[in-house]
């Protein structure tokens, strides 16, 4: 990992050409050997990579030109796709009750490949499907590996925090003084809900691709700044606060608070108290910060929660999603994997994404295939509601809040692919990994307590026959 990541550093100052391929091959090579040794720094790995290659993207394009299908951005979904193997390994586990629903959701992706196939060829249908399959098969590999549960929850516990305070502190910089090579691939990527590329003008996306990923990936990174000690969360606490408003995601800022209500309803009362009163000191410093220039556009967009008559982003979705819904009606078969998203690039060298991750499910799955999808997905997170954990570990409970707020958000793009797919399936196997965990770890404690209990009977007999 140290020499992938030095040379990383090394092809971006000196080879920048060469690194567009030999980063993606690199991580492979990587998490290979990681995924078969290390599993637990597999998956630090993986979550590392969907925050950071975006921005080696960033660098390699501002080296050698912009290039709208960059290979960097590959290393992550290939990478996160060597889980499938684990998919095939443990196939028969699939008819576990907790694994289950993935049955349906498995049958309506290839239900829809084939028909990608036929509409938008054979390279955009492929790419999509790893682009919906791999957080899958992270998921289901995370929840199988129940041995490892402990090790898995270290790990991502440190790099979400962690994550937090780099991504936060990079976010702040980029919004007050944007680096040459974030403001070089504002100018070329055409993206108009990014912002302008000038200082306290640019909707902050930090390492990520754009503002709403990086939404959600702070959604989970503040999240899981929830359980840290109070001092922490404040000094790590603020820049990714101030980061994550400044990206001005309004979909990621009502996670966020439905987020903090699912994970505040798992904790006791004096738990939630030291919550509340670690908010209440955020909420002061942060007062703070909106009385400087960076608070102008923040509170404006909060503005727009209350009047949604000015509302223009609001509008336009509304008036998008009639047009989307006529489209899905006349076509109950689908248009197909790879018919949206980055993957449309490749067929048509245009991207078509919707406002509405809804819409676009059944867009590419078609009703049958889009009932069977949102089915598995809705079966699944309901087995996560009931507690199955002590109150001391962190991550179920933000596991939870995770997954939920992130399939909220579907209401408003498709959190199912790419990092925010990552982060929902991938929290989904978290949970579902620590059930199995503690049931274990129960039936461990039984069995032993049976076992004393026959040799104390036994020891009984044997002193009424002595006497």
């Amino acid at each position: 990992m140290a020499g992938f990541v030095a040379a990383t550093f090394a092809g971006v100052s000196g080879a920048p050409k060469a690194l567009k391929y030999a980063y993606p091959a690199g991580a492979v090579i990587v998490g290979i050997v990681l995924y078969r040794y290390r599993p637990a720094l597999y998956l630090g790995f993986v979550w590392w990579l969907w925050f950071l290659s975006p921005l080696v993207r960033r660098l390699v394009d501002f080296r050698v030109g912009y290039d709208s299908i960059n290979p960097v951005l590959l290393a992550p979904l290939l990478v996160t796709s060597l889980t499938i193997w684990s998919v095939f390994r443990h196939l028969p586990k699939l008819t576990r009750r907790s694994l289950m629903a993935l049955l349906p959701i498995g049958v309506s992706l290839f239900y829809a490949y084939p028909i990608g196939l036929r509409n938008s060829g054979l390279g955009a249908a492929t790419y999509s499907m790893l682009q919906w399959l791999a957080p899958i098969a992270l998921g289901f590999h995370l929840a199988i590996d129940a041995p490892r549960y402990l090790e898995y929850q270290a790990t991502t516990r440190r790099v979400f925090i962690w994550g937090a305070l780099l991504l936060g502190v990079y976010g702040v910089w980029q919004f007050i003084l944007p680096p040459a090579w974030d403001r070089y691939w504002m100018m070329n990527a055409a993206m108009t809900t990014i912002g302008q590329p000038y200082p306290l003008h640019v909707r902050v996306f930090s390492t990520v691709n754009s503002p709403t990923p990086f939404g959600m990936v702070m959604l989970a990174g503040l999240l899981m700044l929830l359980e840290t000690r109070l001092v922490v969360h404040i000094l790590m606490g603020v820049p990714a606060y101030v980061s994550f408003l400044l990206s001005l995601v309004r979909t990621a800022w009502a996670g966020w608070f439905l987020g903090v209500g699912i994970y505040a309803s798992y904790l006791s009362s004096r738990a939630r108290m030291r919550l509340i009163t670690s908010l209440g000191l955020l909420v002061v410093g942060l007062g703070g910060v909106m009385a400087t220039p960076l608070g102008d556009r923040i509170e404006h967009r909060f503005e727009t929660f209350t009047d949604l008559g000015e509302d223009k982003s609001l509008m336009e979705r509304q008036a998008s999603a009639g047009f989307v819904i006529g489209l899905i009606l006349d076509e109950p078969l689908g248009e197909g994997l790879g018919a949206t998203g980055s993957a449309k690039r490749l067929a048509s060298g245009q991207t078509i994404t919707f406002d509405n991750g809804l819409l676009n499910l059944f867009f590419s799955l078609g009703w049958l295939g889009g009932v069977l999808y949102l089915g598995g997905a809705v079966t699944v997170l309901m087995g996560l509601i009931r507690r199955f954990e002590p109150r001391g570990d962190p991550i179920p409970k933000v596991a939870r809040a995770v997954s939920f707020a992130t399939f909220a958000a579907l209401a408003s793009f498709n959190t199912l692919v790419g990092v925010s797919g990552v982060l929902f399936w991938g929290f989904i196997g978290l949970s579902i990994s620590a059930r199995s965990w503690y049931r274990a770890v129960e039936q461990a404690a039984r069995l032993e307590l049976d076992q004393r209990e026959i040799v104390g009977t036994i020891y009984d007999e044997s002193l009424k026959q002595a006497g």
